[in-house]
C-alpha cells in the first residue's frame, strides 16, 4: 500500500496506480463468469462449463415446479433474482465510484503539479477536492435502502 502520510505527488499516483487499480480489478472479477456464473450469471441463466446443461442455475430440481406449494420455487427465485438486482446495482455504482476516484486523482495530481511545482505539501483540501465532484455525485446516489440519500 501506498504511503500517504502526507501529500506526495509520487505517493498519490502510486496509490492510484496499485491500490486504487488493484481494487478495480477485483471488482470487475466480481462481474465476470469465471469458473462459476457471477450474480448477473446466476439471475440471467448464463452458463459455463459447471452448469451447462442445467435449465437455469436457480432453477432448483423439484423446487422450481412446487408453484404455491411448501416452497413455492417460483417466488423464492423471484426473491433471489430481486436480491441479485440490488447487489448488482452496488456493484456496478462502486465500480463507477472507484473509476471516478482513479480518474479523479489523477487529474487533481496533474493539475496541482502544475500550479505547485513538485512540493505538494502546502495544497489546500478545497484546492485538493475541487476535480472530485464526479466523486461527490457518486456518493449521492442511492440504491433506495438508505434514509436520506439524495437519489438521481
Amino acid at each position: 500500500m501506498a504511503d500517504l502520510t502526507h501529500l506526495d505527488s509520487a505517493a498519490l499516483t502510486a496509490f492510484a496506480d496499485q491500490d486504487v487499480a488493484a481494487f478495480r480489478d477485483d471488482l470487475k472479477k466480481l462481474d465476470t463468469d469465471a469458473g462459476a456464473p457471477s450474480m448477473k450469471g446466476l439471475r440471467d441463466g448464463t452458463t459455463t462449463a459447471a452448469t451447462e446443461g442445467l435449465v437455469k442455475p436457480l432453477a432448483i430440481g423439484l423446487m422450481k415446479a412446487d408453484a404455491g406449494g411448501h416452497i413455492d420455487g417460483d417466488n423464492f427465485t423471484k426473491a433471489v433474482g430481486s436480491g441479485i438486482d440490488a447487489l448488482v446495482t452496488i456493484l456496478d455504482q462502486h465500480k463507477q465510484l472507484f473509476e471516478d476516484i482513479d480518474a479523479n486523482l489523477r487529474t487533481t495530481v496533474s493539475d496541482l503539479l502544475k500550479t505547485q511545482g513538485s512540493n505538494l505539501a502546502e495544497i489546500k483540501a478545497e484546492d485538493f477536492m475541487k476535480d472530485f465532484s464526479d466523486v461527490d455525485g457518486d456518493f449521492g446516489k442511492s440504491s433506495g435502502s438508505g434514509g436520506d440519500s439524495k437519489q438521481q
